[in-house]
C-alpha cells in the first residue's frame, strides 16, 4: 500500500500562515507595549505623612498562678490593679473542707490579671530566636478568664502577674520597606535610636520606644525589637500588636515604581513629557503603605511625568 506524503504547496502554506500569525501577534503586542509607554500622569503635591508598617507581638515578663486544690475564686484585687508583692490576691475555697480557705498571695510585683492567652511561656523575648516569621506576625492566641466565686480544678490557672517593667514590640517588617530601612532611614533604625511607634491594634496610640534589636529573617523580612517604659493598661491583655513607624509630614508627590529611573550614580529621576523627554531628579522620601507608591520630592503639580519611564531607550531621554 503506498504511504501517504504531504504535498509541497500545501506544506509551504502552512509555513506562511505560521509566520503571518507570529508578525501579526508581534505587532500587536508592540502597539500595546508602546501605548503603554506614552501613558502620562500630572503628580499632585500633598501633605503626606512617612511612615513604615510592622506587626508582631508584645514581650511582657508574665507569672502564672495555680490552684494548689479544687475549689472556688474569690477576688481580693481589682483586675488591672499595680501590686506589690505578697499581697492577698485570691482566696480559695477548697471543696475538700468548705470552712478551709487558703489566702493567695503573689511572689512578683506587677499589675494583676484574671485573663491569660497560652502564651505566656514561648512568647518570651528569651525565645525570640525559636520563633518562625509566621509565629511572631499570627500568634496562637486561646484567650481565657477566671471569673469571681467560680469553680476550679487542681492546677487551673486563677490569676497572672506582668511585672510592671519594660515592655517590649517584636515586630517584622515586610520585604518592600527594605530599601527605606537600609538608606533613607538608616540612622533612625540603628541600635540604641530612639523611635516612635504608632500602635493600631489594640488600641489607638503613640509609645516612645527604643531599639534594642535589628536583624533580617528569612525571605528578607526585618525583624525590629523595641523596648518601652511606658507599660500601657490598654495592652495588659494583648499579645498581638500592628502599628507603623512615623517620621512626620512632608509636601510631595507618590509616584508608582514603574515611572522611577535609577542610575549607577544612585540618583533617582522621572521623564518629563517634552518634545524630547526630560529627565527630573526627585528625591525618594519613603513609601506609602496603602497604595504601595513612592514619596518623593522635587515635583510641580503642572508637570507631565511618563507613567512606564522604564521602558523608555536611553537614547530617546535628554540627558
Amino acid at each position: 500500500m503506498p504511504k501517504k506524503t504531504i504535498q509541497l504547496p500545501y506544506f509551504i502554506f502552512g509555513i506562511l500562515c505560521v509566520a503571518f500569525a507570529f508578525l501579526l501577534f508581534s505587532n500587536i503586542v508592540r502597539g500595546l507595549l508602546n501605548r503603554k509607554t506614552g501613558d502620562t500622569f500630572q503628580p499632585s503635591l500633598q501633605r503626606i505623612e512617612l511612615k513604615i508598617p510592622a506587626a508582631g507581638f508584645i514581650a511582657k515578663t508574665e507569672h502564672l498562678v495555680l490552684a494548689s486544690e479544687d475549689g472556688k475564686v474569690e477576688r481580693l484585687q481589682e483586675a488591672g490593679t499595680l501590686v506589690r508583692t505578697k499581697t492577698e490576691i485570691v482566696h480559695l475555697k477548697k471543696h475538700s473542707q468548705s470552712s478551709n480557705i487558703e489566702t493567695i498571695f503573689n511572689e512578683f510585683e506587677g499589675i494583676v490579671t484574671y485573663i491569660k492567652d497560652e502564651c505566656e511561656e514561648k512568647y518570651q523575648l528569651s525565645n525570640v530566636d525559636q520563633l518562625l516569621l509566621q509565629e511572631i506576625l499570627q500568634p496562637p492566641i486561646k484567650q481565657s478568664r477566671v471569673g469571681d466565686d467560680q469553680t476550679v480544678k487542681k492546677g487551673d490557672f486563677i490569676f497572672k502577674i506582668v511585672e510592671n517593667d519594660l515592655m517590649h514590640f517584636v515586630l517584622i517588617i515586610e520585604p518592600q520597606y527594605q530599601k527605606a530601612l537600609s538608606n533613607i532611614y538608616q540612622q533612625q533604625f540603628s541600635i540604641g535610636s530612639d523611635i516612635n511607634f504608632r500602635v493600631e491594634f489594640p488600641s489607638n496610640l503613640m509609645v516612645g520606644c527604643n531599639i534594642v534589636r535589628q536583624e533580617k529573617r528569612e525571605k528578607d523580612y526585618q525583624l525590629i525589637i523595641l523596648s518601652s517604659p511606658y507599660y500601657v493598661d490598654l495592652m495588659l491583655n494583648q499579645r498581638k500588636v500592628n502599628g507603623f513607624f512615623s517620621f512626620g509630614f512632608v509636601s510631595a508627590s507618590l509616584i508608582p515604581d514603574t515611572s522611577l529611573i535609577f542610575d549607577e550614580s544612585g540618583k533617582t529621576y522621572v521623564l518629563e513629557k517634552q518634545d524630547q523627554p526630560e529627565r527630573i531628579p526627585v528625591e525618594i522620601l519613603g513609601i506609602d503603605p496603602s497604595t504601595m507608591q513612592y514619596i518623593v520630592s522635587g515635583l510641580e503639580s503642572s508637570q507631565e511625568i511618563y507613567t512606564h519611564a522604564k521602558n523608555w531607550d536611553s537614547s530617546q531621554i535628554e540627558q
